[in-house]
């Protein structure tokens, strides 16, 4: 699978990281064998040891054959040995005999695969081997020829992801599933205004050779990946995905394009005060779509909020508040959003004489980088009407009163934020 993920990485410009060079495992007298067996139907190259097939000098050139790895199951260490690095492990590809000499006393763990053309991978179950006083024997691997598949799906961050994804034999009918390998990343794709989720996925269940059809189903609706990045709602239209005897298949497929519901990134405002009423906008999503919502604390759900407003709490200082939507519409795929973070913000002031015909100016105080500023002014609590701006000349109406100014933040990707100044002391004539 390195070989998979190195190809994926280079294909968006992202870069691998460096392995760490493995250290001996526990020396002593002992010896650790088995046997690797084949089908007839079993082309040499993959009978023999991991070996570099594409042409030297490639960025990412493609590796075939048998892995062996003898190592010491410890989190944060990588200790063993491997075959084609360390001299006491022999392989026979003739006889599909091998072995690992030297080995002392110690608990450890075997690790045995096949890489096949075109970023395949035969995987073998790794196995519990105890060496206490006495040499051990493995037993026999059995590989076989069933068809790999290793599926990158990709979806744009506002995408519900699939309940489930399926390959079905297009021969046989029998259905087999498609299952997280719980590893893939985030990063930018032209149709995703936002950025795309992409995920590795494996076929299970040891899949025949031959041609299989893919899709995807959430909330009732089934998605049929085209051989395109928008799938079809439509059966007829499902391209087919071959499966080959002894060769990889990794096709890219997205979802949740063909006929989606039609999603907006809410906006939330109001002041990050304990106390203050935050408030969300939905925006405009397809018509018809149902719409629920939820307000998360560092992206977990906060019991009962599921309003579209939300009243902050002490314990919500100094926490990422965020809000989501879902939308639901009968025949649609499903689309979520939520807001992104909050602007980091500061409580403004009031400088300058309280005296009628002098001028106040607000000070916004410190805020992210790049944010752009409104203001209000009010006499008390009455909004003065034309007062939009970052200073306010004090007129005979004022004496007697109070004055305060709301400051509201902006900035691409965040949400409205606005804070308010504490009032001032009562305006002289």
């Amino acid at each position: 699978m390195a070989a998979a993920a190195a190809l994926l990485v280079s294909a968006l410009g992202l870069s691998l990281p460096t392995a760490a060079q493995a250290l001996p495992g526990p020396s002593g007298p002992y010896t650790v064998s088995g046997k690797i067996t084949f089908p007839a139907s079993a082309p040499s190259n993959v009978r023999q040891a991991r070996h570099q097939e594409s042409t030297p000098g490639e960025q990412y050139p493609e590796y075939v054959g048998v892995d062996i790895d003898l190592y010491l199951p410890v989190p944060g260490t990588v200790q063993g040995w491997s075959l084609g690095e360390d001299g006491n492990v022999h392989y026979n590809a003739s006889t599909g005999d091998w072995s690992v000499t030297g080995v002392g006393n110690a608990n450890y763990q075997l690790s045995i695969s096949v890489t096949l053309p075109h970023n395949g991978s035969a995987r073998v179950p790794s196995k519990a081997i105890k060496v206490s006083g006495a040499n051990v024997s493995a037993g026999t691997t059995a590989v076989n020829d069933n068809g790999r598949m290793t599926l990158v799906s990709v979806t744009c961050d506002y995408t519900v992801g699939a309940k489930k994804i399926s390959a079905k034999n297009r021969s046989t009918g029998i259905v087999y599933p498609i299952v997280s390998g719980n590893r893939g990343w985030t990063g930018p794709h032209a149709r995703c205004s936002q950025g795309a989720d992409y995920g590795i996925y494996d076929i299970s269940g040891n899949p025949p050779a031959g041609g299989y059809t893919v899709y995807f189903q959430q909330d009732g609706i089934t998605e049929y990946y085209t051989g395109s990045e928008i799938g079809s709602l439509a059966a007829g239209d499902a391209a087919t995905v071959v499966l080959k005897s002894w060769e990889g298949s990794q096709p890219q497929m997205m979802y949740g394009l063909a006929k989606p519901v039609v999603s907006a990134t809410p906006v939330v405002s109001g002041s990050m005060q304990a106390g203050a009423t935050l408030k969300a906008d939905a925006g405009k999503w397809t018509s018809g779509a149902t719409k629920s919502y939820r307000w998360l604390r560092d992206g977990a759900s906060i019991s009962g909020a599921t309003s579209t407003s939300y009243k902050l709490k002490s314990s919500d200082m100094g926490k990422k508040i965020s809000f989501k939507v879902v939308g639901k519409k009968s025949g649609y795929w499903p689309a979520v959003r939520v807001t992104g973070a909050f602007l980091k913000s500061a409580k403004p002031s009031i400088s300058g004489s309280r005296e009628v015909g002098r001028t106040l100016k607000a000070n916004p105080g410190s805020w992210a980088k790049g944010t752009k500023f409104g203001y209000q002014w009010y006499l008390g609590n009455t909004k003065i009407s034309g007062a939009t701006g970052a200073s306010y000349k004090l007129t005979k109406s004022s004496a007697g009163h109070t004055i305060r100014v709301k400051v509201t933040g902006k900035k691409t990707g965040y949400t409205t934020v606005w804070r308010y100044s504490s009032k001032t002391g009562l305006i002289r004539k």
